[in-house]
């Protein structure tokens, strides 16, 4: 009996860790999308003019990002 409520209690506290995983992903996945509509003030990014200024504020932003890691990766050596 006592290892049928052993293996019992084990197996909620795993899906009880998986519910609430799911659950925060999809928290910060909404938060981040929304944070992301914030910053570049975009309201339907489909019917975006390539031309329009949030889409060059994006673009100067990930290019700034990628130029940031790179040299983040240029900085790091491995010492054999």
């Amino acid at each position: 009996m006592s290892g049928f409520l052993l293996v019992g209690g084990i197996f909620f506290a795993f899906w009880l860790s998986a519910k609430n995983r799911k659950r925060d992903l999809e928290t910060l996945d909404v938060e981040l999308s929304r944070d992301f509509e914030e910053e570049f003030k975009l309201k339907e990014p489909l019917a975006m003019d390539h031309s329009s200024p949030e889409l060059e504020d994006l673009v100067e932003w990930l290019e700034e990002d990628m130029r940031e890691s790179q040299t983040e990766e240029e900085d790091t050596f491995e010492i054999r």
